[in-house]
């Protein structure tokens, strides 16, 4: 039962990875979004220093999923001794799958948390407009 355990945690451990990966990108391209329609300096040595940050912890981040896909092999090459040679490539298929439909919820995930608070901000603009 341990090696079930061990592709139990490799599964969740990449779906982790792949969140953070995908949220630091997004962020990432929203705050270079951000900087090119800055028109204030310190907005925009704010959001560099962001990007900067961001980018570290984005690098940090591919090194985990490198790490992870390492393991994940290792995972798969203890799972050879379960599974048949077609259902190991199906687990294998349906794990990719997992983090790309993973990757793009988190995307559309934080894109519509991106257009709530456009939508909250324009809903101020117009209110305080009324007035």
């Amino acid at each position: 039962m341990a090696d079930v355990d061990k592709l139990k945690v490799h599964i969740k451990e990449l779906e982790s990875v792949t969140n953070l990966i995908t949220v630091l990108t997004v962020r990432v391209e929203t705050a270079e979004n951000k900087i090119e329609v800055a028109r204030d300096v310190t907005e925009k040595g704010v959001l560099k220093n962001r990007i900067i940050k961001l980018s570290s912890q984005l690098e940090e981040a591919q090194h985990l999923k490198e790490f992870r896909t390492r393991r994940g092999e290792a995972v798969c090459l203890k799972m050879r001794s379960y599974l048949t040679a077609a259902t190991l490539v199906q687990l294998t298929d349906l794990l990719d799958l997992k983090v790309k439909l993973v990757s793009e919820l988190c995307k559309l995930e934080e894109k519509i948390q991106l257009a709530e608070h456009q939508i909250s901000a324009l809903d101020k603009t117009v209110f305080c407009n009324k007035r």
